[in-house]
């Protein structure tokens, strides 16, 4: 009787791992629809923002309670077994045991042997609802644009030691904040246009009482993460805008664009760098891609060409508006 318990148990056993994938592919589904729809999105709509963005390799670490499925990789990394093609991604997915990284896990990284990979957990996992895990998805795919460039992951990765409590840069940052936000909720074009000039010929004395090491930092966090938080508004403005193209979603992108434009502002609007922190960064580096766009259109041509930097772009309007 002991040894055909022990016979039962064993099929159980072996049973339950032969249809853990079919579980996990159920329970994954409606992640991996959300993950195509994202990268449809992505590239319908990505070179009408950033120079050659909808051709950025969108590889793809989802991560779960029960593994981690990797996403349209160019090579299978060590580590990682080959599952299945996936018809919604039409992408190959490789599967590894969980543990590397947290289901809450949403970063960018260089992947062994594969390349800049973006790492999220499913949107029950992040707390996010799936027009907002999109927004997150195309921030992270906005990290892989920036590391296709040249030479950058030596600045990508640096220590946050900015002096966020030192009262001077405290004073600057709540001025950058309340300038950005005022010109940004003016609703006369021309006046936004003439408060955005004077934004950008004050910028550099605006931000002189911050220390060297604090300005090259804060243009780093501008350049890489403010911009990728724009870049979720502008990815959702778009497919709000061609919601009659996005097949069978349901998502109601322009409430998303709204939300997402309401949080910089209101951000901008109440800033406290002792509290926000690097978080800050994201709403002003958001709010001065905006005001670019109606400055300079074309500056998102040059966005690579002048790593960490958005004040390249402001110096150069600076300059034009004092020869005009």
């Amino acid at each position: 009787m002991n040894a055909l318990r022990h016979v039962w148990l064993w099929l159980a056993l072996v049973l339950t791992y032969l249809l853990l994938p079919t579980v996990v592919l159920a329970q994954t589904n409606q992640t991996t629809q959300l993950l195509a729809e994202g990268r449809q999105i992505a590239q319908r709509y990505g070179n009408q923002l950033w120079p050659g963005f909808s051709q950025t390799r969108f590889d793809v670490l989802l991560v779960t309670a029960h593994q981690e499925l990797l996403f349209c990789a160019k090579t299978r990394p060590q580590g990682f077994e080959p599952w299945r093609f996936d018809l919604e991604t039409a992408c190959p997915v490789y599967v590894r045991k969980p543990g590397k990284y947290l289901p809450r896990t949403q970063v960018t990284v260089r992947l062994e042997e594969s390349g800049p990979t973006i790492v999220m957990g499913e949107p029950q996992a992040l707390e996010e609802n799936p027009a907002a895990w999109l927004a997150t998805l195309w921030h992270e795919h906005f990290h892989q644009y920036q590391m296709s460039g040249a030479d950058q992951q030596s600045r990508i990765t640096e220590v946050d030691q900015f002096l966020y409590s030192d009262p001077a840069t405290i004073k600057a940052l709540t001025s950058l904040s309340h300038q950005l936000a005022e010109t940004l909720r003016q609703p006369n074009r021309k006046t936004r246009l003439h408060m955005a000039r004077i934004y950008a010929t004050n910028r550099v004395e605006t931000l002189l009482p911050l220390s060297g090491p604090d300005q090259a930092f804060l243009e780093l966090q501008l350049w890489q993460e403010g911009v990728a938080r724009y870049t979720e508004l502008a990815m959702a403005e778009f497919a709000a805008g061609g919601i009659a193209q996005t097949g069978r979603s349901s998502h109601d992108f322009a409430a998303l664009a709204a939300n997402l434009r309401k949080r910089i502002l209101q951000v901008l609007a109440e800033p406290e760098p002792l509290r926000h922190q690097r978080v800050l960064f994201y709403s002003i580096g958001a709010a001065e891609a905006l005001i670019l766009d109606e400055l300079d259109p074309l500056w998102r041509n040059a966005y690579l060409a002048h790593p960490f930097a958005l004040r390249d772009h402001f110096s150069k309007i600076a300059a034009t508006s004092v020869s005009d």
